[in-house]
C-alpha cells in the first residue's frame, strides 16, 4: 500500500476527529455531558489529533493508521454513550 493512501486515510480520519469535536461541543454548551467526560474527551482528541497531524507530516504505515481509527472509533463511543470501556481503559491508549 501506498503512502498516499495511508495519507488519504489519515485525511478522512482527521474529517472525522473535526465532526466529532463538533458533536462534542454542541452536546457540551447544551449541558449534557459531564466535566470529566468533556476534560478527558479534550484531552485525547488533542493527543489523537497530535497523531493524525505526525502521520499525515512524516508519513504512516498501515499498522499506525488502524491503530488511530481505534483510537478515534473508542472515543467516539464513549461520546456518544456507548462504550464498554471505561475512562481508566482509554488512558491507557
Amino acid at each position: 500500500e501506498s503512502s498516499a493512501y495511508h495519507k488519504e486515510r489519515l485525511d478522512v480520519l482527521a474529517a472525522k476527529c473535526e465532526k466529532l469535536h463538533s458533536f462534542v461541543t454542541r452536546m457540551e454548551s447544551h449541558g449534557k455531558l459531564s466535566e470529566t467526560k468533556v476534560k478527558i474527551f479534550y484531552t485525547e482528541m488533542y493527543r489523537l489529533r497530535l497523531k493524525v497531524r505526525d502521520g499525515r507530516v512524516y508519513g504512516a504505515n498501515a499498522n499506525l493508521v488502524d491503530e488511530l481509527l481505534e483510537e478515534y472509533e473508542t472515543l467516539e463511543k464513549l461520546m456518544k454513550g456507548s462504550a464498554s470501556k471505561s475512562f481508566r481503559d482509554l488512558r491507557a491508549l
